[in-house]
């Protein structure tokens, strides 16, 4: 069971990866106009004080579609049968967990008391959680190096299938092209934006 949570793409269909896919896609979009969700990198999520309907699904196809392309540039690089798609599903299933963190969100508590953080960090004051917003703060940490990890997990588990790639040279230019995927997600997303 564990194997199969930590790489799905092995014994799930592609119909149903693209489904996953794009429902991770529409539900990461919706809520995140919901919450007031910003997916602004591979790898990141933030709140802000509002969002537009269409700025969670534009970041969303932004991050994911950097992602893809990047990772497929590699994966005909190691293996030239690698196809787009099998790239593709990977990259839209390691945004479903940064998806749920939306819910962190709701009546902007996550939002209000990372604020009254920074504004205490600035104003050279102690910051004094309750115990409702440290336990928020607490448990969005976890949930949050929780999804990062499994998103990552993912994404390397992912790759291997759709590009059968092997060795320690692979794996490290997976993570290089991770990280550019992450800087130029980042950098189109507040260009355009």
């Amino acid at each position: 069971m564990m194997a199969f949570i930590l790489n799905p793409f092995e014994r799930t269909s592609e119909q149903k990866q693209l489904l996953i896919g794009l429902v991770t896609l529409l539900l990461g979009a919706v809520l995140g106009y919901a919450f007031n969700a910003r997916f602004d990198g591979v790898f990141d999520l933030h709140f802000t004080q509002k969002v537009s309907y269409a700025e969670p699904l534009f970041d969303l196809l932004i991050t994911c579609g950097i992602c893809a392309v990047l990772l497929f540039g590699l994966g005909k690089f190691i293996n030239s049968k690698t196809r787009l798609v099998d790239v593709l599903y990977p990259t839209l299933w390691a945004k479903a967990p940064f998806v749920l963190i939306t819910f962190f969100n709701i009546r902007q508590a996550s939002y209000l008391t990372g604020n009254q953080i920074l504004e205490a960090f600035q104003n050279g004051g102690n910051y004094e959680p309750s115990a409702a917003s440290l336990a928020l703060l607490l448990a969005e940490a976890v949930v949050m190096l929780s999804a990062l990890i499994i998103s990552v997990i993912w994404l390397f588990n992912g790759f291997k299938v759709a590009t059968n790639s092997k060795g320690i040279r692979n794996n490290i230019y997976f993570i290089l092209v991770l990280l550019l995927a992450e800087i130029l997600s980042k950098y189109f997303i507040s260009v355009i934006h």
